[in-house]
């Protein structure tokens, strides 16, 4: 009786070892729509020349009140860039006055195309924040 358990036994245990050493087989079914990583490029819109071309085109085009303070402000201004590289529409975040956010307004809605952003190869519709230094 003891024999046939110890070969019950040993039948069990290579039975169970056998099954825990065969290899693994990777799973063929193909991965999710959640499980892909996606890769995209992405291309901010730019001024043609750059932040310094910018900063110069709205410096020679800007006209400022007659009337000077001696201050010195920094002006925030929202600007949508459309597919096409117009600036669509410009909006100051931060206000110095009515005459030289007038004045900041008319140079920046007047500016030349831009290089529009692009998603994947694509232009798109993008916004922009810039950031000028004036001097009133």
């Amino acid at each position: 009786m003891k024999v046939v358990k110890m070969i019950m036994v040993t039948m069990i245990v290579a039975c169970v070892g056998n099954a825990f050493s065969q290899e693994l087989i990777p799973n063929s079914k193909p991965k999710s729509q959640f499980d892909v990583n996606y890769t995209t490029s992405q291309q901010e819109a730019s001024f043609d020349g750059g932040l310094e071309a910018m900063v110069s085109y709205i410096s020679t085009k800007i006209v400022m009140p007659e009337k000077k303070e001696g201050r010195v402000a920094n002006a925030l201004v929202r600007v949508v860039i459309d597919a096409e590289g117009n600036v669509s529409e410009v909006e100051v975040m931060t206000s110095i006055n009515q005459e030289v956010d007038k004045a900041l307004v008319d140079v920046i809605k007047g500016m030349p195309k831009w290089t529009p952003a692009k998603v994947n190869g694509e232009a798109v519709l993008s916004e922009q924040i810039i950031s000028y230094e004036i001097k009133y």
